[in-house]
């Protein structure tokens, strides 16, 4: 837990003022206040049930190889380590079957969504404002556009947490506690691996904000100590690719997003792969599948290890972008990014906590506390990591969080919300943030009620469904997708089966054409013996199915 003790400050001690014991202090605004944002997110956590996403299925097939103990299939570049190894040592407790396995990542999720909450409330106590708290719960209600993204089985919730920590450690800690510092900075890379230019550059950053030698090498050993958490991923990832590397993320994303690639997965490969086999025939009617090896172990293996997936392409199509394209592909992600989904606590939060806090005492705080600049330009920085890629409202909400602590931060020992808010305007500008949350948090906790039966009855029918192939016999283990796969690759996860081969879109056409004792017999010829049923897909994730007969 964060320390209370009084430690060395160039700001008033409005600032830095320890607060009273817990003990001393009665239940008041703050603490309701935190009570209720946690109380959201707890509800939301609950509503999200057995919600998947295709990357949270990944993160779960990773879990379910920590819980087995088949920590060699979770080193792998492209899916950072600390999330799945988390699922999988606490599956422990609660099973491994699937959807108790998704309903454990929501509650992670919702636990570090409630942690990060409980620590903007220890840090609001320092200064001794309620409408500082109601600034800091208003903004990680709406830092990731609306309520965090619980709902999503990644680990940005558990980035989110880090840099809420991380904040603390260099705003109110001043980064002394070099140790802890270092260690919340390795996380952040085991968290989010993809990271790892953010983590280089906060080390210049970090040290021109340092005001003396001592805090220079502060800044050194920290950085030292996350190196060590870093190696202890990097070196296991380097062995098994038999060079450096601190992963694939950056380098595949860039592929995808920028350059178009066409190799992500089957979905949209349109060249040659390793994995690739064809049914003889004339040109016209030539069926082209994909084989996955250690099915047992993926979902859909193209996903769950997308680095194996790229180093099997043996043709790719892509198109880079011109100069022109480029600047106004990154205009378009900036503009999403500060225009759109940050735009909530840019102007709910942060504008009026500007126009309470600025005065003269403000700048003389601003000028000699150098860490809020330090911690305002590593926010900044993250988010635009992210904009030159891809960018998406949990991805950049942590950065975006950090960013807003910082201005809220450093606006908090100002002159002019000293005084009690007397006028009406006043009162409406300090409660802003909260109301603007509040309209973003209940259309998402109603959808999220809506939702929640659908999302049961989904659960339920794959149940049946199963229930149904078992007495006649038959196992939905193995999976053949004619289509698109990450549209399904949920319900396959939730219905327990493995997708072993997938027919390539182009290929479809082919196969649905054919009479159905044709269909039968080339079924047959592929995957009789390897697979028992075949998905016919939509790209909305409709599914028909269709029984494969033994070879």
């Amino acid at each position: 837990m964060p320390s209370r003790k009084k430690r060395r400050s160039s700001t008033p001690d409005s600032i830095s003022k320890p607060a009273p014991a817990p003990s001393a202090r009665r239940l008041g605004e703050p603490e309701l206040l935190a009570i209720v944002a946690a109380a959201l997110c707890g509800v939301h956590a609950w509503l999200a049930g057995f919600a998947l996403n295709p990357d949270g299925v990944s993160y779960l097939d990773l879990g379910n190889r920590v819980a087995s103990g088949d920590w060699a299939s979770l080193v792998q570049g492209y899916w950072s380590p600390f999330y799945p190894a988390l699922i999988g040592i606490l599956s422990r407790l609660t099973g491994r079957d699937p959807t108790a396995l998704v309903a454990l990542a929501h509650a992670i999720n919702g636990a570090a969504a409630i942690a990060a909450i409980g620590l903007l409330w220890w840090w609001s106590r320092d200064i001794e404002r309620p409408h500082l708290t109601r600034a800091m719960m208003a903004t990680i209600l709406l830092v990731s556009a609306g309520l965090p993204r619980i709902e999503a089985v990644t680990p940005d919730l558990l980035l989110l947490a880090l840099m809420t920590w991380i904040g603390y450690e260099l705003l109110v800690e001043r980064g002394e506690r070099w140790l802890l510092t270092g260690i919340l900075l390795g996380l952040a890379f085991l968290a989010k691996t993809s990271s790892w230019p953010w983590l280089l550059l906060s080390i210049p950053l970090r040290l021109g904000g340092a005001g003396d030698p001592a805090s220079r090498r502060t800044v050194l050993r920290s950085a030292a100590v996350c190196l060590v958490v870093m190696l202890a991923w990097i070196l296991p990832l380097s062995a098994k690719a038999g060079q450096f590397t601190m992963g694939s993320a950056g380098r595949l994303n860039r592929c995808w997003y920028l350059d178009a690639c066409d190799s992500r997965t089957p979905d949209t490969h349109t060249g040659k792969h390793t994995a690739y086999h064809q049914l003889t025939g004339d040109s016209t009617h030539r069926v082209v599948w994909a084989e996955f090896p250690r099915a047992d172990l993926w979902t859909y293996a193209p996903w769950s290890d997308p680095t194996a997936w790229d180093a099997g392409v043996v043709t790719r199509t892509s198109s880079p972008p011109s100069a022109g394209e480029l600047v106004a592909y990154w205009g378009r992600q900036a503009r999403n990014s500060f225009g759109l989904w940050l735009a909530p606590v840019l102007l709910g939060v942060l504008l009026p906590w500007s126009l309470l806090n600025w005065g003269p005492e403000t700048r003389r705080q601003l000028r000699e506390n150098r860490s809020v600049l330090t911690v305002a330009m590593l926010g900044l920085a993250g988010i635009f990591q992210f904009v030159l890629i891809h960018s998406e409202p949990r991805l950049i909400a942590p950065f975006g969080l950090l960013f807003a602590l910082a201005v809220l931060h450093g606006l908090s020992g100002g002159g002019a919300s000293i005084e009690r808010f007397q006028s009406l305007a006043r009162q409406v500008l300090s409660i802003l943030g909260l109301l603007v949350a509040a309209g973003f948090a209940v259309p998402r906790l109603r959808e999220g009620f809506t939702s929640r039966p659908r999302i049961n009855r989904a659960i339920a029918s794959i149940a049946f469904t199963n229930t149904t192939l078992a007495a006649n016999g038959k196992s939905q283990t193995r999976l053949v997708i004619l289509g698109p796969a990450l549209p399904v690759e949920a319900a396959a996860f939730l219905s327990g089966s493995r997708i072993v081969a997938q027919l390539l879109p182009a290929s479809v056409a082919v196969v649905t054409a054919m009479s159905p004792d044709q269909q039968r017999a080339a079924l047959t010829t592929m995957f009789g013996g390897k697979a028992q049923v075949a998905w016919l897909t939509t790209p909305g994730g409709g599914v028909s199915m269709v029984m494969i007969p033994s070879e």
